[in-house]
């Protein structure tokens, strides 16, 4: 990765207009440095759901090696039971058949469940540049400046967006987390008022994430 550090400073991130791609900070590689060098203005976040988000729409990005290794640890199946709780959510799919070789039972038979189970779709790529591109056109065609699921500033903004700043300041409570807890509860109040039961039913805040919520705020 030491060869994108230079594309990903600082100087070269600043825009004045809002980001139109979301980008997860684990993802500073080689299809994130396309967009930057398509000008494409982009901000990177520690996103709780997906590795892209454009507008209302997450991306989870995986080459066939990491599809296999997430499958084997289970991950695939929390990430996906959390895209499926989206409105819009997409795989992107990354990489060549050909290495596959014995493993191409069990990755058919992922690619149905990802489709059928959790009726989440999967595009197919060759390469970074191809993924790139995917992610350009879904660029292309938001048509308006999307919201920013990110955690900016909350000066200025009305009182459901700062609630909303507020949660996203929790570890564990991303803008999906948030905004699940926003439409089920009618305060703050209410959700730091709630038992861990309650917590529990909100789409993508796992147990583990309510338990280090409830720590922070205390007996």
């Amino acid at each position: 990765m030491g060869s994108f550090e230079d594309i990903f400073s600082e100087s070269e991130l600043k825009r004045e207009e809002e980001p139109l791609v979301l980008i997860d900070n684990r993802e500073k590689n080689s299809l994130a440095a396309h967009l930057v060098a398509q000008k494409v203005c982009v901000s990177f976040e520690n996103l709780s759901i997906g590795d892209y988000v454009i507008g209302d729409l997450a991306i989870e990005r995986k080459t066939f090696r990491d599809l296999l290794s997430s499958v084997y640890d289970g991950r695939l199946f929390r990430q996906l039971k959390e895209l499926s709780a989206l409105r819009r959510a997409v795989v992107l799919l990354e990489g060549d058949e050909a290495f596959l070789e014995r493993e191409k039972k069990i990755f058919y038979s992922t690619i149905l469940s990802i489709k059928a189970d959790y009726k989440v779709p999967v595009i197919r790529t060759l390469s970074p540049e191809e993924s790139a591109s995917v992610v350009l056109e879904v660029v292309k065609r938001q048509g308006k400046k999307p919201r920013s699921f990110g955690r900016k500033g909350g000066a200025g903004r009305g009182i459901l967006q700062r609630r909303k700043f507020v949660l996203e300041g929790f570890p564990g409570i991303g803008p999906f987390v948030a905004e699940s807890l926003l439409d089920n509860f009618s305060s703050l109040r209410e959700i730091f008022n709630a038992d861990k039961s309650e917590l529990e039913k909100i789409r993508g805040f796992s147990e583990k994430k309510v338990d280090e919520f409830l720590e922070i705020l205390g007996p």
